[in-house]
């Protein structure tokens, strides 16, 4: 039942034409940035970047009830889910209105350079200088950490 959620979720965003963007601006330096979105910036010009979709993606399952995570890895982020039956299922963001959610799914499990599983012990560790991090939205809403409220 929880994956019927997730598929949801991704065909509502589908539904609403939100597309995986990669808009980067050179920082002045040989460094390639790419502009976060507000979700409402990402709901108005229908494009998300890694970011942006994981972050948009991780705010609903979590306002459903799920246990959701940002996975910031060197140059990226992804949604993790905690699943009943496993640990963590991943959902890589890029391929919003190109791929289905199966093939999501896929991709975060099994490209090795962020995969959870593969990478456990870096984001077990802790260590924020790796790159490898999981970020509770749970823990974040605990804190106080909310989403930036739209404009007037």
């Amino acid at each position: 039942s929880v994956i019927r959620q997730l598929d949801a979720i991704w065909k509502v965003l589908e539904k609403k034409g939100i597309r995986y963007s990669s808009i980067g601006t050179t920082t002045g330096s040989s460094t390639e940035v790419q502009h976060v979105r507000l979700i409402e910036d990402t709901l108005r010009t229908r494009q998300a970047n890694c970011v942006d979709g994981s972050t948009l993606f991780a705010s609903i399952a979590t306002k459903i009830g799920l246990d959701a995570y940002l996975v910031l890895t060197p140059g990226h982020c992804y949604v993790a889910i905690e699943m009943p039956e496993t640990k963590m299922m991943g959902i890589e963001m890029t391929v919003l209105g190109s791929e289905d959610f199966g093939s999501a799914v896929a991709i975060a499990t099994n490209k090795a350079e962020y995969s959870i599983r593969r990478n456990f012990k870096k984001f077990e560790e802790g260590d924020i200088e790796s790159g490898f991090i999981l970020v509770p939205i749970s823990i974040c809403r605990s804190l106080g950490i909310q989403p930036i409220p739209a404009r007037k």
